[in-house]
């Protein structure tokens, strides 16, 4: 079945005049499962040639390749330009990509737990990105979420799976990884935050537990004697205070 709509596709690739990619056919066959499983009614209104180049048009989008002209495309569709609009767009929503992507909503797809620390990063790496930029949020490629969260990760040791980001980033390996390496620099600072965070935390801690019983102060009105306790009394009551306050001071 897979063979057959390989040639089907491939043959309209072909047709509008586009460049042969296994990748993008691969990616278009997966859209119009996806879309059958989600609603066979809506193809129904369809025909072959419709199906076939909407759901290559909005690979194309996915994956950040270039379309056909727009104008052959309707053409081979066999539809006018207003019901192609309207069928790409209702396609578009049964497939949820109309929805913007967010931080927040990158986080819950990759599946990561123990996000505070992640997305409080994500979100400071991506105001930094803004900062540089000149467009619209509407404009704001996908890829720009994602690599935020990436890198966030990346500096907050939490691990993702390299397939699921490039996934939702809708890049090529070689777009990831050029975009990756232009990342990695000016994030280096957001890098050295993270360490420093996690340092000044773990230093905070160190602070609050005595090294030994001897380090620890009591105030003179609640001594006793020594006379009046053991040393095992006195040491276990030393104890006590210090786990208090360290339990009061979190």
């Amino acid at each position: 079945m897979a063979s057959i709509q390989q040639k089907i596709f491939n043959e309209m690739v072909l047709k509008l005049g586009m460049n042969h990619n296994d990748r993008l056919i691969s990616k278009a066959i997966e859209i119009l499962e996806l879309i059958k499983a989600k609603s066979s009614e809506i193809l129904k209104h369809m025909n072959e040639n419709a199906k076939v180049i909407l759901c290559l048009d909005i690979s194309c989008e996915l994956l950040n390749y270039p379309f056909a002209e727009t104008s052959l495309a309707i053409q081979q569709s066999c539809l006018k330009k207003s019901i192609y609009n309207k069928n790409k767009k209702i396609l578009q929503k049964v497939l949820d990509l109309n929805k913007k992507l967010t931080i927040d909503e990158v986080i819950r797809k990759l599946s990561i737990t123990h996000t505070n620390n992640v997305e409080k990063l994500a979100k400071e790496i991506f105001k930094d990105y803004m900062k540089q930029q000149t467009y619209e949020d509407q404009d704001i490629n996908p890829a720009v979420f994602v690599m935020s969260v990436y890198f966030a990760c990346k500096y907050e040791n939490v691990k993702v799976l390299k397939k699921n980001v490039l996934n939702l980033s809708n890049l090529t390996h070689s777009q990831w990884g050029t975009m990756e390496k232009s990342w990695e620099k000016w994030t280096s600072s957001f890098n050295k935050k993270a360490k420093g965070s996690t340092k000044k935390e773990s230093e905070a801690v160190k602070e609050n537990v005595p090294e030994s019983i001897e380090d620890v102060q009591e105030p003179v009105h609640t001594r006793r004697h020594e006379a009046e306790e053991t040393y095992d009394e006195w040491a276990k009551r030393i104890l006590d205070k210090a786990y208090q306050e360290l339990r009061t001071n979190k």
